[in-house]
């Protein structure tokens, strides 16, 4: 009897640690918990998340002291950065080819102005540029060609103004 309730618990146990794993492949939890981040999709692919912010706020001018640009910064669970810039942080509906709004990341570089071929046709939506401590809120959609073909990317900018 006493073999039988040892082998039980032992079960019970094992069953219980398996349940509790939090470290399984999905990160919907973590995602639906996260307090700030960058996500992206390219065409039908995984939806990528950046909870690493490196840098909310204004760009650095050379010399010293911030503009009233925007630029923020990230880094996915793998390394990769992604970075969101734009010539103004008044909410508006910016392109890629006015204001020079573009985005970077493991996809390549969309940005017009800069020799881009064709020019690219993201939408960039700044819902909220808040203060220092206040959301930056933002999302990005539209097509371009890199050296694979045509294709489309949509994301979030959810991020704490941290300068």
């Amino acid at each position: 009897m006493k073999l039988r309730n040892i082998f039980l618990g032992s079960i019970f146990t094992l069953i219980l640690f398996v349940s509790c794993d939090r470290n399984d492949d999905s990160n919907s939890e973590r995602d639906a918990l996260a307090t700030e981040y960058i996500s992206y999709q390219v065409d039908s692919g995984e939806t990528i998340f950046a909870y690493d912010i490196d840098w909310a706020g204004p760009i650095p001018i050379l010399g010293g002291g911030l503009g009233t640009e925007l630029w923020v910064v990230g880094r996915t669970a793998t390394g990769q950065n992604i970075q969101v810039t734009g010539d103004i942080s008044t909410p508006g509906v910016y392109t890629t080819d006015t204001y020079h709004y573009g985005i970077s990341g493991p996809f390549g570089g969309i940005y017009a102005g800069w020799g881009d071929t064709p020019v690219n046709t993201m939408s960039f939506n700044l819902i909220n540029h808040g203060n220092i401590g206040e959301y930056i809120d933002l999302t990005f959609s539209g097509t371009y060609t890199n050296d694979t073909g045509v294709h489309t990317l949509n994301g979030v900018v959810h991020v704490v103004r941290s300068r």
